[in-house]
């Protein structure tokens, strides 16, 4: 690490480049002024013009681009987040985090870049990779600024979606959050054979308040990891046979993810019960009041034979300590 403390964070963007594999791909990677992976964003796909990105820009405006291809679903899901998952492992790894974070201090692009090639070439496998990057000091000031637009803006967007919703087999007035389906190679069933009525895992993506505050209500949030949710497919959705497929997924009443998927060839992941327990929807009551707005379980509190069992067992105790008092 550098003898002089970091005191802003620094943004390390980039770009990437697969000529063998055919693949491109944007990163943006936060370290905090300790040198620890604050966080990251990352996608790979088959789109050449990604590589024209622009990654002098700022980092928030390189992040949102990544954020908005992901939404568009111009993305390959399975190298994506086996590189993103590479970036958030350096957390474990301090040699080479430290080494990174030093690089990214003294501006040594070089030295940055050689890190890079080995961390990206173990998944991409490509010894001609290419990687262009950017770094940025940023303030909390900064930080702050751009996290009030991002709020901002998905509250008009969600606005937005509520006056243009009763569509698409999802209520008015309902609250649609980006959600990313889970696979699942061998016992999953093929995105082309999913048809509206079945019960599939998602993944809440964790890109702003709103989700973020539905992934801790749902308690889905364990450590460093964020806990498949099932959902009922109510609608499918392609422009063309080439385009990524749309799927909204009734998370709960009130409540919808949409998932955007660029593979065809995919298998999903069927809810299960007897693994993945009872869905939202089954076990809680109907919404009262607004729609979104979380309903409360009809397993919360005590019910009738709970407080039956407090009962015997108090006269059971009393009647004891009287016994006892009367051997006395």
């Amino acid at each position: 690490m550098s003898e002089t403390p970091a005191t802003n964070f620094i943004y390390l963007k980039g770009k990437i480049k697969s000529a063998s594999q055919k693949l491109y791909g944007l990163f943006v990677v936060a370290f905090n002024t300790d040198g620890l992976v604050h966080s990251n964003q990352s996608m790979i796909s088959s789109f050449s013009e990604i590589y024209d990105s622009d990654i002098d820009r700022s980092w928030d405006l390189v992040e949102d681009e990544i954020i908005q291809l992901k939404w568009k679903g111009k993305y390959n899901t399975n190298v994506s987040i086996t590189i993103q998952a590479q970036f958030e492992k350096l957390n474990e790894d301090s040699f080479i985090r430290s080494q990174l974070f030093d690089a990214l201090n003294e501006y040594d692009f070089t030295g940055v870049e050689t890190i890079l090639y080995d961390l990206l070439n173990r998944i991409l496998q490509d010894k001609s990779i290419k990687i262009e990057i950017g770094i940025q000091e940023v303030t909390h000031n900064e930080i702050y600024a751009v996290k009030e637009r991002r709020d901002r803006e998905s509250k008009e967007k969600n606005q937005k979606d509520i006056n243009t919703q009763g569509s698409h087999g999802i209520e008015q007035g309902s609250i649609v959050i980006d959600t990313s389906l889970i696979l699942s190679p061998v016992k999953g069933k093929p995105l082309y054979d999913i048809r509206i009525g079945d019960k599939i895992m998602a993944k809440i993506e964790p890109k702003s308040d709103q989700a973020n505050y539905f992934i801790d209500f749902y308690k889905l949030r364990k450590e460093t990891r964020i806990m498949p949710i099932p959902g009922e497919v109510v609608d499918i959705k392609a422009d063309s046979k080439d385009s990524p497929v749309e799927i909204i997924i009734k998370l709960d009443r009130g409540l919808y993810g949409k998932c955007i998927e660029e593979e065809r060839q995919v298998k999903l992941r069927l809810y299960d019960p007897r693994i993945d327990g009872v869905m939202v929807q089954e076990k809680r009551k109907p919404f009262a009041g607004t729609a979104g707005t979380p309903a409360v379980s009809q397993n919360e509190g005590m019910s009738f034979f709970t407080f039956m069992l407090i009962g015997i067992f108090s006269i059971l105790l009393i009647l004891i300590i009287v016994i006892l008092y009367i051997m006395i």
